[in-house]
């Protein structure tokens, strides 16, 4: 190969660094959006998705009738809810929401008839999506997502498979948090309607009195306990080890796109030899000096004689010298070295 076809290879090199760093920015936006919405870190839209489940269970499975057509949850049903509960939160402009699908593993979920018989549960499937994945309707639910062509190199079927798991998991504690927050206000909104009826007190005789304030008072320990362990476990879950690990990880990529970006425009490094190529390729060490390598050859002649025709009176140059020199190649070709393009 020899030196005039290096300026094709940097160029060829220059595209190959762009196309490495466009693919960095992909994998890190694709990164981001499974973080927002696999392992919860957009916690209002999580919240209303499961708002919106939750809703879809009650009209679909317990409100309607068991025998119409309609009490039925299928797949697109959730698929719809998805996209609703994207509206008033942050993510209602995010196109990486119509990405999102839920898929039930065993088909359209029905009302329970009185006649059927719940699933056996196999012990040896003791897995985390096993555990967790029936919690926000009963029966094993999971979000999914498809990945592309060359997101699908980076993003593999055993870390999306993580995901899965991770999203399993936080979906079904936070579901749980507002189950006892919905007990928690259930609690206050019926002891002031008590408090109508009774005054100050609970109401009855003596000895009622106190067993319902016992009971009152172990009602609000329970839930304060249950509230202060799921925001104590959540709190840890998502700013401790998902956040700081997240982040980890979105910097490392962003530090290797930087890098890939300054190799695009860097020259030799001290110890390379990437720069022996531009060295011998530059057109002064073909053409003479770098004063005159712009200029036709015979210019450049007649500049040289000039200069050095004479001295001390004497010409110096024979006959030979002062003959235009040929514009044909060196006899001594310089080639490209192939240890620079490791």
């Amino acid at each position: 190969m020899a030196v005039e076809t290096c300026p094709n290879w940097s160029t060829g090199r220059r595209g190959a660094v762009i196309i490495v760093s466009s693919l960095i920015v992909s994998v890190r936006c694709a990164e981001k959006n499974s973080g927002d919405y696999f392992l919860t870190r957009k916690a209002e839209y999580t919240v209303s998705l499961i708002r919106k489940v939750d809703r879809l269970r009650m009209e679909k499975l317990i409100l309607s009738d068991p025998r119409s057509s309609s009490s039925v949850i299928r797949e697109q049903d959730l698929n719809l809810a998805i996209l609703r509960a994207s509206v008033g939160t942050s993510a209602e402009n995010d196109r990486w929401v119509e990405k999102l699908r839920f898929k039930l593993e065993r088909g359209s979920l029905r009302p329970f008839m009185p006649s059927a018989t719940a699933p056996k549960h196999t012990h040896g499937d003791d897995g985390i999506r096993s555990l967790f994945s029936s919690f926000l309707l009963g029966a094993p639910m999971t979000m999914t997502t498809t990945m592309g062509w060359p997101m699908d190199l980076f993003i593999t079927p055993p870390a999306m498979s993580a995901y899965i798991d991770i999203n399993v998991y936080l979906t079904a504690i936070r579901d749980t948090h507002l189950k006892v927050l919905s007990c928690w206000s259930s609690l206050s909104a019926s002891q002031r309607r008590r408090r109508r009826w009774t005054g100050s007190n609970e109401g009855g005789t003596r000895a009622e009195v106190e067993r319902r304030k016992n009971l009152a008072r172990l009602s609000w320990g329970i839930v304060r306990a249950m509230l202060f362990f799921l925001d104590q476990l959540l709190g840890h879950f998502m700013v401790d080890i998902i956040d700081v690990q997240h982040r980890r990880l979105l910097d490392s990529l962003e530090e290797v796109n930087i890098a890939a970006k300054q190799g695009q425009g860097m020259g030799s490094r001290p110890g390379s030899m990437r720069g022996s190529v531009a060295r011998a390729a530059s057109p002064a060490s073909r053409f003479g000096t770098a004063s005159t390598a712009g200029r036709h050859p015979t210019t450049r002649w007649k500049a040289e004689s000039l200069n050095n025709s004479t001295h001390d009176g004497f010409d110096t140059q024979t006959v030979r010298t002062r003959a235009p020199p040929s514009s044909a190649r060196p006899n001594h070709a310089v080639f490209l070295d192939f240890l620079t393009l490791r």
